[in-house]
């Protein structure tokens, strides 16, 4: 059997604040999900003061798309569940910043938190949906 081809496509990594400079074809942004102030290095994973990544992602992204270019955002509910922040403040976001969402894909958490009732964010976690939702350019 033949080795199969391998694709020779170059990439460049880029450390910069938000965006490189210039446009992209796909953008995907996978934010902290909890608007809270991280503690910790490990926490910027997971904490956002004031969704300050997700709104700026929203805002910014239309400029650094080439047209016809997709934004791929990943993104949790538990911030919804927990009272941190609401959906009509993201869907409001996301009208402001002239975009749509056209499709949307969801998942339900399999991670031990969302079935140990002993958690105390168990009803959190237990209702927490991740969405890959692909905004555009309206």
């Amino acid at each position: 059997m033949a080795p199969a081809a391998i694709n020779q496509a170059r990439f460049a990594a880029v450390l910069t604040d938000m965006f490189p400079p210039g446009r992209a074809p796909l953008i995907v942004c996978k934010p902290p999900w909890i608007p809270a102030t991280p503690h910790s290095s490990l926490d910027n994973a997971v904490y956002d003061p004031g969704s300050r990544i997700l709104f700026r992602f929203l805002n910014e992204v239309p400029d650094h798309l080439e047209p016809g270019g997709e934004a791929w955002l990943v993104l949790s509910d538990l911030a919804e569940h927990l009272g941190l922040r609401t959906c009509e403040d993201l869907l409001a976001a996301i009208t402001e910043a002239g975009l749509n969402v056209v499709e949307r894909l969801d998942t339900k958490p399999t991670h031990p938190k969302a079935s140990d009732r002993d958690d105390p964010l168990f009803e959190a976690h237990a209702a927490e949906v991740t969405s890959l939702g692909r905004p555009v350019r309206r």
